[in-house]
């Protein structure tokens, strides 16, 4: 069976453009490798790379800025302390070539030595290898050690935020890269990140679910004096249970208690309209009090509003009548 392929215009400059590019490229790595038209060498333990400063000042800023700052250029610039031959050769094909292969036992050098020299294209190109291992579901924990290390030596945020996402679907397995990137950044992720905790195949909501980050928190940190406070939580401890229990990877039950909460609707109901406060004051209050649920006590599911004419001594009530609506008896 045949099968055609439409080649728009566009289509067809896009692949043209980025094969000239390619082509180009390749012509200046001819060259260099050649040693024609180089107008200076860089010497990194004892090797010598013969290079066009022109086109290292592009990709770099640190030879744009530092290295070659003097004109006209030293016919040779000795970088001593700053790199390895093997890592500057990656570095120097990447600028002629467009071409940097990565892996788990060069990365480290590859990141440093790219945010060294000014190299954002570089940099670029080494994060988003670090962030496809980071797979959510089964993350290379290797890679994760490395995302660990980057973070903490140079505060790469993106990275940061990935790494994040992975801890927080089970501290407790991560409990090593966590102690790695100690207390202060253990609590900026409990207070950024959605964690899921679940104990005995059951979601942890409410009290428990507080009371066993705490427990977390001081396994990992035993040292330390936590700074976990309830306010930094109060949204995921009043939340409704389906925006908590977010995670594809960790599964749980929904606790007992659970079914005697029913959300119905997130509708807003205003019981003052029709009872103008300059004719009618409130009266009375009945609240209706949930079961304890998720460990927490006294949450009110709705209110009875009593109101009184202030001229009349008239008596109205705004009901919300939750025991015969529902089908449930609540405390009042």
């Amino acid at each position: 069976m045949k099968t055609s392929c439409l080649i728009t215009p566009e289509s067809l400059f896009e692949g043209t453009k980025e094969w000239c590019q390619w082509s180009q490229l390749m012509c200046y790595d001819d060259l260099r490798k050649a040693a024609k038209f180089t107008d200076t060498v860089i010497i990194v333990e004892g090797r010598k790379f013969p290079v066009h400063s022109q086109l290292l000042s592009v990709s770099s800023e640190y030879f744009e800025h530092i290295a070659f700052r003097d004109f006209p250029v030293a016919p040779e610039i000795h970088l001593a302390d700053v790199t390895s031959a093997s890592t500057f050769e990656l570095l120097l094909n990447f600028v002629y070539s467009g071409s940097l292969p990565i892996t788990e036992e060069n990365f480290t050098e590859l990141y440093r030595d790219s945010s060294f020299f000014l190299m954002p294209q570089a940099l670029d190109v080494c994060r988003k290898w670090l962030l496809s291992q980071l797979d959510v579901s089964s993350p290379n924990e290797k890679v994760l050690q490395l995302a660990a290390d980057i973070i903490l030596s140079h505060g790469d945020d993106e990275i940061l935020d990935s790494v994040f996402t992975v801890l927080a679907k089970d501290l407790e397995k991560y409990k090593a890269i966590i102690l790695t990137l100690g207390p202060q950044k253990f609590h900026e992720l409990v207070r950024s990140k959605n964690i899921v905790l679940i104990d005995d195949d059951q979601l942890l909501m409410g009290v428990f679910y507080f009371t066993k980050l705490l427990q977390i928190s001081s396994t990992i940190f035993p040292a330390e004096n936590t700074n976990l406070k309830l306010v930094d939580f109060r949204n995921r401890l009043t939340a409704r249970p389906s925006a908590l229990f977010i995670s594809d990877q960790r599964f749980g039950s929904y606790p007992q208690y659970e079914e005697t909460y029913v959300h119905y609707s997130a509708e807003r109901f205003v019981t003052c309209n029709g009872f103008p406060p300059d004719e009618w004051t409130i009266s009375g209050l009945t609240f209706y009090e949930l079961d304890v649920w998720g460990g927490s006590t006294g949450l009110i599911a709705g209110v009875d509003v009593e109101y009184r004419n202030i001229w009349s001594g008239e008596q109205r009530e705004f009901l919300c009548n939750l025991n015969t609506t529902h089908g449930m008896q609540y405390a009042t």
